[in-house]
């Protein structure tokens, strides 16, 4: 991406986040101008004048070659734009124009998946399944030093027993919480540490938790508030790494079916131990993606929002490549995905919400490439030429 390119995207991106000042509005205004007939300003509140930028923005020639395609839930077309024009429709989020697309090559609907609910399965030392849908709220079970409740806001709370002791120290006994296809769910532990679990998680809590050292191992994706405890170093284990730390907040994503796993830092500091031994630390907006096969840890400096969407009730999609968001919409609504034809290679950027039906996001991502059709628990996607 050249400098200009750059220069735009960090604009486009302020006035997602209404931050952008007024110099830098008048700039990106005259660079706008420079492309339209039409002189326009992005200052006006007229409804209609924002509806035809819009239009005009996602009509341009693209400048890459590989295409992009802007996701905005309230919006019923597809944009294709540059790399560096795709943040623009975010600035219309609030606007639903009525503009006619040639993307509306699509197959009906006939079915549909509805969105995911709080979900999980406990699985104590002994073995025992718990159905956190069907328990009630309250005391739920009792495991050597810990009482477990479920909370009426879907929370699997540990507190350590008023006579505990340290007799659990060489237990090696877990209990696990595994969160299904289509469900989430949050973990309080005894030191105070918060866990939101996403779907296809799996978490598990060795019984003699926080005694020497808080530790835990996951598979899948969670996002962490830790409590501070310096004395105690708290530790998640994943296939791939070890993340370290004493008391920050941060998101692990480590699916088994991803060539990636990816800690993304927002408060804190913590320190990503990979599986050949080698280590680095993270400052908050930095994240450190762990390749499954070399172990190779790449730090780089993030937009932490898209990691975390999820947690909020959002997918947000930054440079994601299809086949990575079709994972995403499988883990979430409880669907396999089949392709039909080759898979695209395109990259989509937005926000859709997780609390619609599949139908409706399936709606914003058909395109003239892409089709779906929903049978039972698959989504067949093809290409339209098929």
């Amino acid at each position: 991406m050249s400098k200009e390119k750059d220069r735009i995207y960090l604009l486009a991106q302020k006035v997602k986040d209404n931050t952008i000042s007024k110099t830098e509005l008048d700039e990106f205004n005259a660079w706008y101008n420079s492309f339209d007939d039409e002189p326009a300003n992005l200052n006006e509140e007229d409804k209609e004048l924002k509806e035809r930028i819009f239009i005009s923005i996602l009509q341009r020639k693209k400048l890459d070659n590989k295409p992009f395609h802007a996701l905005v839930a309230k919006l019923p077309l597809i944009g294709v734009a540059a790399s560096f024009l795709i943040v623009f429709s975010w600035i219309f989020l609030n606007y639903s124009p009525k503009a006619p697309s040639k993307a509306n090559k699509v197959v009906a609907i006939k079915n549909d998946a509805t969105p995911g609910i709080d979900k999980a399965l406990l699985t104590l030392s002994n073995g025992k399944k718990l159905d956190m849908e069907k328990i009630k709220s309250g005391l739920i079970a009792v495991e050597d030093n810990f009482e477990i409740f479920k909370s009426k806001n879907n929370t699997i709370t540990y507190k350590r027993l008023s006579k505990a002791d340290n007799s659990s120290l060489y237990n090696l006994s877990y209990n696990q919480i595994t969160i299904p296809k289509g469900g989430k769910y949050q973990v309080l532990l005894p030191d105070g540490s918060h866990i939101w679990l996403n779907s296809s998680s799996r978490l598990r809590i060795p019984l003699n938790f926080g005694i020497t050292e808080r530790r835990v191992e996951m598979l899948g994706e969670g996002y962490y508030e830790v409590a501070k405890d310096k004395r105690k170093v708290f530790r998640v284990v994943t296939p791939t790494q070890v993340v370290e730390v004493l008391g920050t907040h941060f998101n692990v994503k480590a699916y088994e079916d991803e060539p990636l796993c990816k800690v993304t830092l927002l408060e804190g500091s913590v320190r990503i131990i990979s599986g050949d031994k080698s280590s680095k630390f993270l400052k908050p907006g930095q994240q450190a993606e762990i390749s499954t096969k070399s172990h190779h840890i790449n730090v780089k400096n993030v937009d932490t929002a898209p990691a975390v969407a999820w947690k909020s009730g959002y997918f947000e999609f930054d440079h994601t490549d299809f086949k990575s968001l079709m994972a995403q919409l499988s883990r979430w609504y409880n669907i396999d995905i089949v392709y039909q034809g080759a898979i695209s290679n395109d990259y989509y950027e937005g926000r859709i919400s997780r609390n619609v039906n599949l139908s409706e996001v399936l709606k914003i991502l058909e395109n003239e490439g892409v089709g779906f059709k929903i049978e039972g628990k698959k989504l067949i996607v093809f290409t339209n030429n098929n």
